[in-house]
């Protein structure tokens, strides 16, 4: 589908939600990074993108081979 003329597509206005841009906070009102890259936790040798939230600390999305794969991944995509 093609953006209408003027229209700036999804990925490129600067209230998309994505993985990158999202934050919680926490009972102090301090705010925090709510999805995180870290190393898979079987231990495979990829990475998996970590959801935060109140410590959390659960594997959203994985299988990375690359942290700069994942970062893209969180960067271009809506986050939940």
């Amino acid at each position: 589908m093609k953006t209408p003329e003027g229209r700036i597509p999804p990925k490129e206005r600067p209230d998309f939600p994505s993985y990158d841009k999202a934050v919680w906070r926490d009972a102090d009102g301090n705010e925090h990074k709510r999805y995180v890259v870290l190393p898979m936790r079987a231990g495979s040798g990829g990475y998996a993108i970590v959801d935060t939230e109140n410590h959390a600390n659960d594997e959203v999305r994985k299988d990375f081979k690359t942290v700069h794969a994942a970062y893209e991944f969180m960067r271009t995509h809506r986050a939940p």
